[in-house]
């Protein structure tokens, strides 16, 4: 298996970016320190100081930042066990997952899901997933190893001033580790880890390794893992079969006080196999009975990146400045092989064999550079950070079938979202300044082009043309701190998402839905806008750490479908997305984190969202109910352990669905649950360490809402009690 990845790995190189800031400490429930301080007031000072996000591209401490933002670090993801993005952000107000092992997998941020949140891997967007209505539901967005990563950093809400296009409602940011990480304090390291996941049933097995070849850092990681669906309470989800690899290289080629150079390649796969079928599929001759049904689908990725860091000894302009540059693939094929079967006359039995494959490729490249620079204007410091990105987007998704029946072969292709590429560019600036000692503002702007071209003029009859869009995005937030363990903040920012391809040039039939309607191209389309205004407080006294926000969010321009006319020719309607939704959020969160004593910790979190489309007055499927959490966390020598029990209350503002029988009702509003979870983490000696998670100690039957928001009828249990467990051995 070693040698299988060392042959992959020398296909792909690419940088990993010098990471703005490292983080140490982990943010959520099922946390402990890195750091050993040797009082419970130092633990505190010391988990404050050392958790830094770049939320805002900023190197700021958790505590100054002004607005909401969560840390997922490597130690949490060891912790919990975690094989799956729905694994994480379990107890995080505001921050959901949908999805689970084999199905798409999308994160919810206050409200706002889909493409519509951004998500960042190492300095490079991570490609779109797919689906109706923004939601992702065939082609999810998690594809990185867990194992790989550092830190993912959420920073909920719009954040375009400084991300640009996609950062509507939200920016998730994927750190992963280089060889800098294990080398610090050896020339060579070597490890190796087994993981089990009863949620999916997953047997994983990692190698990690570093050295110093001509004093120059490299690292080798390598994942293989095998598994299934991750089934209901019940277990009645059709079984499938998952297997993936995963492999990340990293070097820094060139690495002393004025210069950093790196390259880092990354690359992905994971296979899906099931042959659960439905009892009939529709044909243009009228529905078959399926006899049998083979589904594979494959999901891959690959990123290659070179970064270059320069910090002058003399003034230029700037302090630092980093650099990269970056190519990436992704790819999504679905294959799906049916022998089907119809009876004419009750007397002839016929056979069919239909084959059909679907692809989604997305291909990127694309360079950003950054400058900082820090200064004293007037008796007043400022640090600006500044810069401008570039990148180049290829969209392609095509479907084949094929049909062979009596001895006779059929085939066809179709391309039902026209190919298209996407092309930007952006600079920005911000400008952190420091009024007072008490007083605090940040200034940020961002200019995005985007411009959407198509690879045809026409799709099905209808004529295409380029879209292009202009944005300035601005923020603004001003923190206050009248004493050492008191702080607030009042920051208003905006988001922008330009149009996307597939909904302006989709010509999508579904000729069998009731009534058939075709989705036709709108070359028209403009982008989607929002507005946020957010206020927080935050208080720390001895061992308390307090931190409340309650934030509202304006969306403008939301992409939706509309009715726009019956064609006469074949009687099928006629629908097109348009700008026409403007939506609103609003909500509050509560931290507690109090040191009971030295090695005793406990922390609370509650949060809400509500809102609604403000043309209609319904309310928004991507709505949470009101949902909290309180874990204990002891640590003692090499022993960890933490419990959590988390929570949601019934939703009762839900939206409206339509049941093709009796017409529009309230969606579904399942009852309010609480789960108790455990995990334990124990260090054998130095270099061997133990880590046990029990999920839903209760073997609780529940069911979440994000997994039903508009929907009828079926409602979809979580798993019951699991259990996992890994081993990490370091030589």
């Amino acid at each position: 298996m070693v040698l299988a990845f060392l042959n992959h790995s020398m296909m792909f190189m690419k940088l990993l970016p010098i990471s703005v800031a490292v983080i140490t400490c982990i943010y959520s429930g099922l946390s402990f320190s890195e750091v050993e301080p040797s009082t419970k007031v130092e633990q505190k000072k010391d988990k404050m100081e050392v958790i830094k996000i770049v939320g805002t591209r900023l190197e700021k401490p958790l505590t100054e930042i002004s607005g909401s933002a969560v840390v997922i670090t490597a130690a949490d993801i060891e912790n919990l066990v975690a094989t799956e993005l729905s694994d994480l952000f379990r107890n995080e107000p505001g921050v959901s997952v949908t999805g689970s092992a084999g199905t798409p997998q999308n994160i919810t941020i206050r409200g706002v899901t889909g493409n519509r949140i951004l998500m960042i891997k190492d300095g490079v967007r991570m490609a779109d997933g797919y689906g109706a209505s923004d939601i992702n539901d065939s082609v999810g967005r998690f594809n990185f190893d867990l194992d790989d990563v550092k830190s993912i950093e959420v920073a909920k809400g719009p954040a375009s001033a400084f991300f640009g296009s996609g950062a509507l409602g939200g920016v998730v940011k994927v750190e992963t580790k280089e060889a800098a990480d294990y080398l610090y304090h050896h020339n060579n390291y070597l490890s190796l880890k087994g993981l089990y996941s009863g949620v999916n049933e997953q047997k994983k097995l990692s190698f990690t390794a570093a050295t110093k070849a001509f004093d120059i850092p490299v690292m080798l990681r390598g994942s293989q893992w095998q598994g299934h669906e991750q089934q209901n309470y019940g277990g009645t989800r059709p079984p499938a079969d998952i297997d993936g690899t995963s492999i990340s290289f990293n070097t820094n080629l060139i690495s002393n006080k004025l210069w950093s150079l790196s390259v880092n390649s990354d690359w992905q796969s994971q296979t899906k196999s099931t042959n659960a079928s439905p009892s009939s599929v529709p044909q243009p001759d009228g529905a078959w009975d399926v006899v049998k049904r083979d589904n594979d689908e494959e999901q891959s990725s690959m990123v290659q990146q070179i970064k270059l860091q320069y910090s002058p000894e003399s003034f230029i302009l700037f302090d630092n400045l980093s650099g990269q540059i970056f190519y990436g693939e992704t790819e999504n094929e679905n294959n799906v092989n049916d022998l089907l079967t119809r009876t004419f006359m009750n007397v002839q039995e016929r056979y069919r064999r239909y084959e059909s494959n679907e692809t989604f490729k997305e291909k990127t490249y694309g360079f950003s550079v950054d400058m900082d620079l820090w200064t004293e204007l007037y008796g007043i410091e400022h640090n600006f950070l500044y810069g401008l990105e570039g990148q180049s987007l290829n969209h392609s998704r095509t479907k084949n079938r094929n049909k062979i029946e009596n001895g006779k072969q059929t085939y066809w292709s179709n391309k039902p979202f026209a190919d298209a590429s996407t092309d930007s560019f952006s600079v920005y600036i911000s400008d952190d300044i420091s009024l007072t000692d008490s007083w605090g503002v940040l200034l940020s702007s961002r200019y995005d082009r985007n411009s959407l071209t198509p690879e045809q003029t026409e799709i099905s009859n209808i004529t295409l043309e380029d879209n292009d869009s202009d944005n300035i995005s601005s923020s603004i937030s001003l923190s206050y701190e009248p004493s050492d363990g008191i702080s607030g903040y009042l920051a208003y920012s905006q988001g922008y998402r330009a149009a996307p391809y597939d909904k302006v040039y989709g010509s999508i039939p579904h000729l069998f839905a009731f009534p058939p309607f075709e989705i036709i191209p709108n070359s028209e389309l403009h982008e989607e806008t929002s507005e946020s205004i957010e206020l927080g407080m935050r208080w720390q006294w001895q061992d308390l750490d307090i931190a409340a926000s309650y934030y509202y969010s304006q969306f403008d321009g939301f992409i939706d479908w509309v009715e726009v006319g019956l064609r006469q020719s074949d009687g099928v309607f006629e629908r097109q997305f348009v700008n026409i939704d403007s939506a609103s959020s609003w909500g509050g969160e509560f931290n507690l984190d109090y040191n009971l004593t030295e090695n005793l910790d406990v922390q609370f979190q509650m949060g809400w969202v509500d809102g609604k489309n403000n043309d209609t007055d319904e309310k928004l499927r991507t709505l949470t109910p009101l949902e909290g959490s309180v874990s204990l966390n002891y640590r003692y020598d090499n022993l960890r352990l933490s419990g959590l029990v988390n929570g949601a209350s019934e939703m009762a503002n839900v939206t409206t669905c339509v049941d093709p029988l009796t017409g529009p009702q309230d969606c579904p509003a399942p009852a309010g649950w609480v789960i108790v979870d455990l995990a334990a983490q124990y260090e054998v000696y130095a270099h061997f360490k133990v880590n046990l998670s029990i999920k839903n100690l209760l073997d609780k039957e529940y069911v979440r809402y994000q997994d039903v928001a508009g929907t009828s009828g079926y409602q979809p249990t979580q798993p019951g009690r699991t259990f996992s467990a890994s081993v990490s051995y370091t030589f």
